[in-house]
């Protein structure tokens, strides 16, 4: 035999070997949003370079996936949200109240399930027989339970709860969090003021979101999908059985809150190694010698949404800016009246181009894997949010003195261009960029190598419980002592009450004698 030759029968009973040890894993995605794809997306494929046989189901898939990866493709769904012209623009969704925004986000994930249920991915893999073995399924929660129908049919493996979401609060159903409204922001809220009445309004949220999707959402799931999945239990009773629940949250970036041993945060876990630029791209970091400025409304919006008016004035404010370069990842190139300092590009290598040290300002809608990308490369952030979260993680780049904010519904031109020329002369937001990087770079360990190390764990021990809390399989009210506390005011008002009610009778016996007694004496 030769060399190559034993050199390629070694790598090819390796690759065996893998495989022969790799697990079977069910990714269900249900939650339509191309970021939360990309994020999902480097599980799956670090998974299968394991060795590991991944199958996931989604509606944003890959073209060329890699070995091991195998993904059942839901083609309707985005056909079925996005059907009429008014359905994409979702600078209107962003401007509802905090009420009708939980009401909407649902109703979406309604809508999704319509489009899923039309799919071929999902009878492929209704088709599967009952009996195949699937060794884990991982879960994203956030989308609400519209594939959860899957688990029930593969017989309850071990499940893990993965969202790009940084909430705590949200995994209240797969892990069993208690609520801290007192100080922490409901996480799709629009503003949260630490007074009495805000308080309560952010009170009144999370208990609203929570009794919504428990009473109302989840049982109009089940009663669509209940026929696809024969006996099929209630939705909050699979998502019991999650094991572990892996989160995109970092106290180094975002607001402290307490956090169970069920709960593993992953924050920066889709971080990848930067990537050298391509040529085009290259030359264009390199010419920006007084700093470029990257203007990205991420994967959901699109720049067109903002309307022809508003792309005018932020035309206009670029155009008196002519000392900084602007890329601006746009859908469409041939925009007319575009300055010379402006390049418009409909894709961007982003993580790429903040991680270049001409990089000095990212106009950013504030989607939580952009926010982290800037904060991974101590690029300051002029925050563009739109809808959902976006508001709250401008909050925070905010507090950490790395970001100011816009209202891109109502602004001036001249307004915007001061806070641009602001932002990229200020010291101090590149400095409070650089320290915030910092930390969130130290980390004991690799965030995706902390993610993996945790997927294998769960499959090495299936029947782990010591990492469950109590609270998971509580109910709410009892979880946060709020029939503790209504004990106790009953305690102090019924005294109150029977007290208030018996002086007045005595008060209104003592005057009916003193009547009495007057009329006698009158006679």
């Amino acid at each position: 035999m030769t060399t190559v030759t034993i050199v390629l029968i070694i790598g090819a009973l390796m690759f065996l070997a893998r495989n022969v040890n790799g697990a079977n894993i069910l990714v269900l995605e249900g939650l339509a949003s191309p970021s939360h794809h990309i994020f999902v997306r480097v599980v799956n494929e670090a998974l299968a370079a394991q060795g590991h046989n991944v199958t996931s189901i989604s509606a944003d898939v890959e073209k060329d996936p890699v070995a091991n990866l195998t993904y059942l493709y839901n083609e309707k769904v985005y056909e079925l949200l996005y059907q009429n012209p008014e359905d994409l623009n979702l600078m209107d969704f962003g401007h509802s109240s905090d009420v009708a925004t939980v009401i909407e986000v649902q109703d979406f994930y309604m809508n999704t399930l319509k489009g899923i249920r039309m799919s071929k991915g999902y009878h492929q893999l209704l088709a599967y027989p009952d009996d195949f073995k699937f060794d884990l399924v991982i879960y994203d929660f956030l989308a609400l339970p519209l594939l959860l129908g899957f688990y029930h049919k593969f017989g309850q493996p071990p499940m893990i709860a993965l969202t790009a979401f940084s909430g705590i609060g949200a995994t209240n159903v797969a892990a069993g969090s208690s609520f801290y409204p007192s100080y922490i922001p409901y996480h799709f809220g629009s503003g949260f003021k630490e007074t009495f009445s805000g308080r309560i309004k952010n009170f009144f949220m999370y208990f609203f979101d929570h009794y919504y999707r428990h009473y109302h959402t989840l049982p109009a799931i089940h009663a669509i999908i209940r026929d696809d999945f024969p006996n099929l239990p209630p939705l909050e009773q699979l998502e019991q059985q999650i094991r572990l629940t892996l989160i995109n949250y970092s106290p180094a970036i975002h607001i402290p809150e307490p956090i169970l041993p069920n709960v593993i945060p992953i924050a920066g876990m889709h971080m990848q190694k930067v990537k050298p630029l391509n040529k085009e791209f290259q030359e264009i970091l390199d010419s920006a010698k007084n700093g470029l400025i990257l203007f990205s409304l991420g994967t959901n919006v699109k720049s067109w949404m903002l309307g022809d008016e508003k792309i005018q004035k932020f035309i206009e404010i670029f155009r008196q800016l002519p000392q900084y370069t602007i890329l601006w990842k746009f859908d469409n190139e041939e925009i007319p009246n575009i300055p010379k300092n402006v390049i418009i590009k409909r894709w961007v290598p982003q993580n790429d181009v903040l991680a270049h040290p001409n990089a000095k300002l990212f106009m950013s809608h504030c989607g939580l894997l952009s926010s982290m990308e800037a904060t991974w490369q101590g690029v300051p952030i002029l925050g563009v949010p739109v809808f959902l979260d976006q508001y709250l993680n401008a909050e925070h780049l905010i507090r950490a003195g790395i970001a100011e904010v816009m209202d891109v519904r109502d602004f001036t031109s001249e307004n915007i261009k001061n806070l641009i020329l602001t932002m990229m002369t200020s010291g101090k937001y590149h400095k409070n960029a650089e320290t915030r990087s910092r930390l969130f770079r130290d980390q004991p360990q690799p965030p995706l190598e902390k993610t993996l190390w945790w997927i294998n764990f769960i499959l090495r021990n299936p029947d782990v419980d010591f990492l469950q809390s109590k609270s998971k399989h509580m109910n709410i009210l009892i979880l946060h002592n709020i029939d503790v506390i209504a004990f106790f005011v009953l305690i102090i008002l019924i005294p109150i009450v029977l007290g208030a009610k018996l002086t007045r009778c005595i008060l209104r016996q003592k005057t009916t004698a003193q009547k009495v007694t007057k009329k006698e004496k009158h006679n």
